[in-house]
């Protein structure tokens, strides 16, 4: 659910490719992002990043948790974490899936709704859903529309 192919762009790589793997940064980019997280700017780029995947309309204890979850790593684990996650492929892994496959993206995520059409034609047997954004859609669809999330899980595996 709401993952990206490839987040980090190859220079040679047309724009459909890019809006296909769903790639939003550069490689430049990819590690000045993780260099702010080992900086004394890291608290602040961590809570940035956290809001853009929120809709305004999250419950104040949700968001609670979400910030204090965000905040319990640390700093140097969020930098490793984070490069790992910019510099990991997966498009062979997901060509290889042949299991029924579920995926939820939400339009206002930072997750671009094109890499899951993308991933969707590629996955044989899946089903792709988008909730909009005054649905909860952004990357925490089952924490601000609970009830829809698991609805349309629940309908998935049955």
């Amino acid at each position: 659910m709401d993952k990206i192919p490839v987040l980090t762009s190859n220079p040679l790589w047309s724009p459909e490719e890019v809006a296909s793997y769903g790639s939003f940064v550069d490689p430049v980019s990819s590690m000045s992002f993780v260099n702010t997280l080992l900086s004394d700017r890291a608290d602040m780029a961590k809570t940035i990043l956290l809001h853009r995947q929120i809709t305004p309309n999250i419950l104040p204890e949700d968001e609670g948790l979400l910030v204090d979850s965000s905040c319990a790593l640390s700093n140097s684990e969020g930098a490793v974490l984070l490069y790992n996650e910019f510099h990991q492929d997966c498009r062979d892994v997901i060509a290889r899936i042949n299991l029924p496959t579920l995926i939820i993206v939400g339009r206002g995520s930072p997750t671009p709704v094109s890499s899951q059409i993308w991933m969707n034609s590629i996955i044989n047997d899946s089903q792709l859903v988008v909730f909009e954004v005054e649905e909860g859609g952004k990357h925490f669809t089952f924490i601000e529309n609970p009830k829809k999330f698991n609805r349309i899980v629940e309908s998935f595996i049955h």
